[in-house]
């Protein structure tokens, strides 16, 4: 009965620890999200250069998918999984927003390429570290 009441007290700490660490992992994501929607560059096109804000209007799909991965995850080290999900989501921010813009057209169109393409790449690689957090072993 002792060793029950000692092992029921250890998950209740782990399971709290480990909801801690999943929600810091999805506010990551969201703030970084926040960043690319804000500053990433619009696509301009038309001889009036009209400006459709492509990061702004997509990349909150791909942040709805990661944060389902990163609150779905069952934490074997919180500091492996908080630097993985900071590092993945502070890159694809950086890209979305620094990376150079396609030009096409004799009225030039700016395609801003890599804010469509970091997000979803992103949320992958999440999805992918989620299992390796899952498939340790504690």
């Amino acid at each position: 009965m002792t060793t029950y009441a000692h092992h029921t007290g250890r998950a209740a700490e782990s399971a709290h620890g480990d909801g801690t660490t999943r929600l810091v992992a999805v506010g990551m994501i969201w703030l970084a999200s926040a960043v690319t929607a804000i500053a990433a560059p619009d696509m301009i096109s038309g001889s009036q250069d009209e400006h459709l804000p492509l990061a702004a209007l997509t990349v909150w799909v791909w942040t709805a998918i990661a944060s389902g991965y990163a609150a779905m995850t069952p934490v074997r080290n919180a500091r492996d999984w908080l630097l993985a999900v900071g590092l993945v989501w502070g890159s694809m921010a950086a890209a979305a927003v620094l990376a150079p813009l396609m030009v096409t057209g004799s009225d030039p169109t700016q395609i801003p390429i890599a804010a469509l393409v970091a997000p979803p790449v992103a949320a992958a690689v999440t999805g992918f570290l989620a299992l390796n957090q899952a498939a340790r072993r504690s």
